[in-house]
């Protein structure tokens, strides 16, 4: 159901202007309108009508078509040109077919007197309700329009600054991105630096590895052939047995550097490395301390690899050992394997690796630690933080050796907690 609003006449009160060069006529549908209690100005020709402008325009225009200066449908015309929201309704004593052909598009309303004063003021209501809304359109598509104007200014604003932003977050990615190539390049750098360095200290090792495990072979003859011409002599029997342990210890440490330097003959076979942990697990657990917990934890199954099995068991002694010396306080060592896939990223950043699938080895424990600083040297030989006589810096670079042997790589995790591969 709907309904024509009410013509709003305490807010507006509207005024309806009455021209007729008829004056009695014009008093009357000026009365007629008053007792309807709507207000009406009566004009006696087109000249003497205001223009429907200002505070003081005209919501209504009653026009007779005879009038004395001109016609009721050119003075419509003016008005409406004047105020286009204004309606006009034209009344006339003499109806023709011109007329009303001529009125049509121009007027709202067109009436024939005599015009019963009921159906007068129910038109006239009509017409100010239709000038009320026209300028009520219009006003509201006024207000549209500088809504439009605040919109399309903000749009712009926030548009520019979205582009502002925009650039700045493409800046600052590029400076992101140059600084993160950069630091990339420096770690590469440094990697490559490093594993430059280690084969040199290796080959140097090898060496003199080599030499002097030639004279070692002697002493160890000579000492042999004392021994056997001073059988009886306890006193150069002991010294011999002395000299005979200092060699067999020189031994042990040419035997890692040979390793670390990869010159020492291997017997790779295909092994599976949860195998050799569980044979080495009792061992492991007997060269640690009592207050130290090793923790075990196998992967559910692990392709092969193939290493030397008596260099894998050396590698886990020796990291088991420099564990051990980390928790003085005891601690937890934990002996993890798994399956990892080293990218095409990761090989970029550590050229000594071919992208793939490889066994992982993951040895951590809960001791004190490492700074920066020590953890890039923890590979190189003789290099140790242990005190005079309680290490020979060969643990980890014979685990080194061991794993780049292999064609494996080994790595320290931020955390600077010991980790191999």
């Amino acid at each position: 159901m709907s309904a024509r609003p009410a013509l709003d006449t305490a807010a507006n009160s509207p005024v309806v202007y009455v021209v007729d060069d008829d004056l009695s006529m014009g008093r009357t549908v000026v009365d007629i309108l008053a007792l309807a209690g709507i207000a009406a100005e009566s004009f006696a020709s087109g000249a003497s009508v205001p223009a429907p402008n200002g505070v003081d325009r005209p919501d209504l225009a009653v026009v007779d078509q005879r009038l004395p200066d001109t016609t009721g449908i050119a003075l419509s015309a003016r008005l409406k040109t004047q105020d286009p929201d204004l309606a006009v309704i034209l009344l006339t004593g003499y109806a023709s077919t011109d007329s009303a052909i001529a009125a049509v598009g121009l007027v709202d309303d067109y009436l024939t007197k005599p015009v019963p004063p009921d159906d007068l003021v129910r038109r006239v209501r009509a017409g100010l309700e239709r000038t009320q809304l026209r300028r009520q359109n219009r006003n509201l598509i006024a207000r549209l329009h500088e809504l439009n104007l605040s919109l399309e200014a903000t749009v712009a604003e926030r548009t520019r600054e979205l582009q502002h932003a925009h650039r700045q977050a493409l800046e600052d990615q590029a400076i992101r991105e140059r600084l993160q190539a950069q630091a990339e390049r420096e770690a590469l750098e440094n990697r490559i630096h490093r594993s430059q360095r280690l084969e040199s200290l290796g080959q140097l090792a090898g060496g003199v590895a080599h030499d002097f495990n030639n004279l070692l072979a002697v002493i160890l003859n000579c000492a042999s052939f004392v021994a056997e011409e001073t059988v009886g002599n306890q006193c150069v029997q002991a010294d011999i047995k002395h000299i005979e342990t200092a060699a067999e210890q020189a031994v042990q440490l040419t035997r890692q550097l040979l390793i670390f330097g990869r010159q020492e003959k291997t017997k790779p076979e295909a092994l599976d490395l949860n195998i050799v942990v569980a044979d080495m697990q009792g061992l492991l657990a007997r060269s640690i301390s009592e207050d130290i917990k090793l923790v075990v934890r196998p992967a559910a199954s692990l392709p092969a690899i193939r290493a030397d099995k008596g260099h894998i068991e050396q590698v886990l002694i020796n990291l088991a050992v420099n564990a051990r010396d980390a928790m003085s306080d005891g601690g937890t060592l934990t002996i993890q394997s798994g399956v990892a896939y080293l990218d095409e990223e990761y090989a970029r950043l550590h050229p000594e690796v071919t992208p793939g699938r490889y066994v992982e080895l993951s040895v951590s424990d809960t001791g004190v630690g490492m700074s920066p600083d020590v953890a890039a040297r923890i590979f190189e030989p003789f290099f140790t933080t242990k005190p005079p006589g309680k290490g020979t810096g060969l643990g980890l670079a014979t685990v080194h050796g061991v794993v780049t042997e292999a064609g494996g790589s080994l790595s320290v995790p931020p955390d600077l907690l010991p980790h191999s591969q």
